[in-house]
């Protein structure tokens, strides 16, 4: 039936607008497309693959999530200054100590378990060799890992796009382990008391720590 063609072909232009988006993004967030890079759009399209129809949705899409920023030359990755940083920040804090207020009444023994053996194994590796990378892939499962088990979607959609920001702009990484390891066992000792509004308290804390570390720390703003 006409309709039915009518369907696939818009489910299928969906589904290419979000794998060009989520692979553009990859290029931001591992640093390939730098701040300030302008998007060629004829080169990201071979490269992906794809046609300009659903590449310029995606763009926009990624315009719209304050990834890329219009310039009289075109589209560029947005160049971060420390007070667009500082608002990603504040935000995450509010979001995530949110999700710990409602996850610490729900999170099971096995989720605590694997969080705290996560985040433990991790900071050992940076202790002993000096693996930072580690430590950031721990810390970004550790804080999604918490947002999830707060079982509320709206929440979980807003911190992902947070967290894109975060990544794409900071690596996610902005004081040192030494600092945020004991932070993120306190957070664990809360939820496994329950205890939700202190779980809220130590993640806005361990959070909002950074935005310091973020005024002083050369980015932009400009």
């Amino acid at each position: 039936m006409k309709g039915d063609g009518l369907v696939s072909r818009v489910a299928n232009s969906g589904y290419l607008e979000r794998k060009v988006y989520n692979e553009v993004k990859e290029l931001i967030i591992n640093g390939e497309l730098k701040p300030g890079d302008l998007i060629i759009q004829d080169q990201i399209a071979r490269r992906i693959g794809v046609s300009r129809t659903p590449l310029r949705r995606a763009l926009a899409q990624l315009e719209r999530d304050y990834l890329l920023e219009s310039t009289p030359q075109g589209l560029v990755v947005r160049r971060i200054s420390s007070g667009l940083l500082i608002s990603v920040w504040e935000v995450r804090a509010a979001l995530e100590g949110l999700a710990c207020r409602l996850s610490a009444q729900m999170m099971d023994e096995a989720t605590l378990v694997y969080l705290r053996t996560l985040i433990t194994s991790a900071y050992k590796k940076w202790k002993e060799h000096g693996e930072l990378e580690a430590y950031r892939k721990a810390d970004v499962d550790f804080h999604t890992r918490l947002v999830q088990a707060s079982c509320n979607p709206i929440l979980h959609q807003n911190f992902t796009q947070t967290q894109v920001f975060a990544l794409a702009f900071s690596k996610g990484i902005i004081r040192s382990p030494e600092e945020t390891y004991p932070e993120h066992l306190a957070i664990l000792d809360a939820l496994e008391e329950r205890n939700e509004e202190q779980a809220e308290k130590l993640m806005i804390e361990h959070l909002r720590k950074a935005i310091p570390t973020i005024r002083q720390s050369g980015w932009s703003d400009g």
